[in-house]
């Protein structure tokens, strides 16, 4: 059978790990935490430690050298979703054991803006 890799979403969020060995942290605990800034994706990964496709997601590393800040979700689905978060659900591998975990994605400050004078400029530009 063919399972074919589709990105579903990639986007930077600063991330918050809600969980610790599968026990909820308190919110004092996760207030001291420092969030982690990442390129989240999800899709579907044939090869998993779960032995069959399933939906991960994952912080994506522009270079293969650079550690893991977190371990990938499997079986994800999106827990919750407001206007600037949602909650990613799921369950992460750590030291040959399974447990549950979410991350708290929330828009991130670091944001690229460029100016609409910047692009490259077109007849239909007369009209603005």
């Amino acid at each position: 059978m063919l399972y074919i890799q589709t990105v579903f979403a990639a986007m930077f969020y600063q991330i918050l790990p809600l969980y610790q060995r599968g026990v909820k942290m308190s919110q004092r605990d996760r207030d001291e935490i420092p969030r982690i800034y990442g390129d989240v994706q999800i899709r579907v990964e044939e090869w998993t430690p779960l032995g069959r496709p399933c939906l991960s997601a994952y912080l994506f590393k522009a270079m293969p050298h650079c550690r893991d800040e977190l371990p990938p979700l499997y079986e994800v689905s999106v827990a919750g979703m407001a206007t600037l978060a949602f909650v990613i659900e799921g369950t992460e591998l750590v030291d040959g054991c399974f447990y549950r975990q979410a991350w708290h994605c929330k828009e991130s400050d670091h944001r690229i803006q460029v100016p609409w004078t910047l692009c490259p400029r077109s007849p239909l530009d007369e009209l603005i």
